[in-house]
């Protein structure tokens, strides 16, 4: 793809309550519907106009994509399976406070940080070339772009809260990140 641009989810009461959602069907709050708004309409004042609109399939992303895509006048989203978050197994619904883990959930029963990592990776290159590609999906996912794409690696957290969104845009054979924008940033 020529960029990705790429949206978490807006808040939910888990986030708020720090609990690991995982694949759980969390609605946002009202608080997430207007992080959701305020991209959106970031991302119209800024003229970034998607070709594609793509959302993991949990219920958080595809309402924080279908308001994204009714601000800037674009079709739904498609849903995409290797954006989903990390399956955390038995961990989901516990307080992250009560949760040792440092290489993903693989020892709840869920998904390692590498297994996150190669199928983030393979759905990163199934995607069109030559596309300006908007993805709306997990923390997670945030974390598998930027090893995939950027190659950073290690035990690291970019800080990321509901509704942030990140710009990548190709440079001759590698990506570069052009923009990470927390949500006081985007209104």
């Amino acid at each position: 793809m020529r960029e990705l641009i790429v949206l978490r989810h807006g808040e939910t009461e888990a986030n708020v309550a720090g609990i690991a959602q995982g694949r759980q069907p969390y609605p946002l709050t009202e608080t997430g519907r207007a992080q959701a708004a305020a991209a959106g309409r970031f991302m119209e004042r800024l003229a970034w106009r998607p070709t594609h609109v793509l959302s993991s399939p949990v219920a958080r992303c595809v309402e924080s994509a279908s308001i994204v895509t009714g601000v800037l006048g674009l079709d739904s989203a498609r849903t995409n399976e290797a954006f989903t978050e990390i399956d955390c197994g038995s961990a989901e619904g516990m307080a992250f406070r009560d949760i040792a883990f440092k290489t993903g959930f693989d020892q709840f029963g869920g998904e390692s940080n590498e297994q996150l990592f190669a199928r983030v990776g393979a759905g990163l290159d199934a995607l069109p070339d030559d596309e300006i590609i908007l993805l709306v999906t997990h923390g997670g996912i945030f974390k598998a772009i930027l090893h995939h794409l950027l190659g950073v690696r290690g035990q690291y957290w970019l800080g990321l809260r509901c509704g942030t969104c990140m710009r990548l845009e190709k440079r001759g054979p590698r990506h570069a990140l052009s923009h990470l924008l927390h949500p006081e940033e985007v209104e």
